[in-house]
């Protein structure tokens, strides 16, 4: 488990987060927000999104599994977008990543 207290730490799992995004071609369409909903009594539930193609989406995820000290991934959904959305667009998919933190 992490500790997480301050803003400071926040900032910083955001940034190496957005960097192994960067690096993997793929796009942090989702940022963590300050959502009481989604704390427990310890834990603190981080909600990410991300866009890109399949091979990308999952380089990403062992990426972030392999990194130490932004969280434990609780789940990972990967979704197709809508085809009435994707008009004239590359298919790109979504990624929903869920990282736990303890508080």
């Amino acid at each position: 488990m992490y500790k997480a207290d301050t803003i400071n730490f926040r900032s910083n799992i955001i940034s190496r987060i957005s960097s192994i995004a960067e690096k993997e071609n793929v796009k942090l369409s989702e940022l963590p927000t300050e959502d009481l909903a989604r704390h427990q009594k310890q834990l603190i539930i981080q909600k990410l999104g991300f866009e890109g193609d399949y091979f990308s989406l999952v380089k990403t995820i062992n990426h972030l599994q392999a990194t130490s000290g932004i969280g434990i991934m609780r789940s990972i959904t990967i979704k197709k977008p809508d085809l009435h959305a994707l008009q004239g667009q590359s298919e790109k998919l979504a990624l929903i990543v869920n990282l736990e933190i303890n508080e």
